[in-house]
């Protein structure tokens, strides 16, 4: 059985490096609120790439956005210790078990998602990596069969909630990290699927 799992929010400490982004580019004479007003909405679609929200910035006033861009990538580079501590430990035992192909599943910018994935060495991990810019409930159709069996772990109730809805046999869970914070892209669902907190909770199940 195919068993997709998330990144941001269920491998990746999502929390901990939207505020060491938002830190690195206050360095270059913005508030903590022009920052974190431009990131949400540059996060509404799901689809963050630090060009863009760089852009928006420049629409309030004129900075140094080579330096900007230096300090995220420096940022990008370290993006390893942004990885919950139970991970490497579980997706090793995930990745062995006999009975489940896992497949990463991950929303965002092709042309950032990747990189801050690769950045991370989680891939080698799974079978396959799935980037996806549309949501998740519409990109699986393109990959598994309507009535098919499979799993898919996510931080996103809202998420969750569309795919059971168009595969009535997906086993879906939600991981509720206790670092957990509102994505501004999250609509407000009423999942009320399994949930669990960790990756080593995931294994108990499998």
């Amino acid at each position: 059985m195919k068993l997709f799992i998330d990144f941001d929010g269920v491998l990746f400490d999502s929390q901990k490096f939207r505020s060491d982004l938002i830190s690195q580019i206050e360095k270059s004479g913005f508030s903590k609120q022009e920052v974190g007003d431009s990131y949400n909405a540059e996060c509404l679609d799901g689809n963050y790439l630090p060009a863009d929200h760089l852009a928006r910035l420049e629409k309030i006033r004129q900075f140094n956005v080579r330096l900007s861009q230096a300090r995220i990538e420096s940022l990008l580079t370290s993006a390893k210790k942004y990885l919950f501590p139970d991970i490497e430990s579980s997706l090793k035992v995930i990745s062995k078990l006999p009975n489940y192909q896992v497949e990463m599943i991950s929303l965002g910018h092709p042309k950032f998602q990747p990189r801050k994935i690769k950045k991370t060495s989680v891939s080698k991990y799974f079978q396959k990596l799935h980037f996806t810019p549309i949501p998740k409930a519409e990109y699986l159709k393109k990959i598994v069969k309507q009535k098919e069996k499979f799993m898919i772990v996510d931080d996103r109730g809202d998420a969750l909630e569309e795919i059971v809805k168009e595969f009535p046999r997906a086993i879906a869970i939600e991981m509720r990290r206790e670092k957990n914070i509102h994505d501004p892209a999250e609509r407000l669902s009423h999942f009320s699927g399994p949930k669990i907190t960790s990756l080593k909770q995931l294994i108990e199940i499998l």
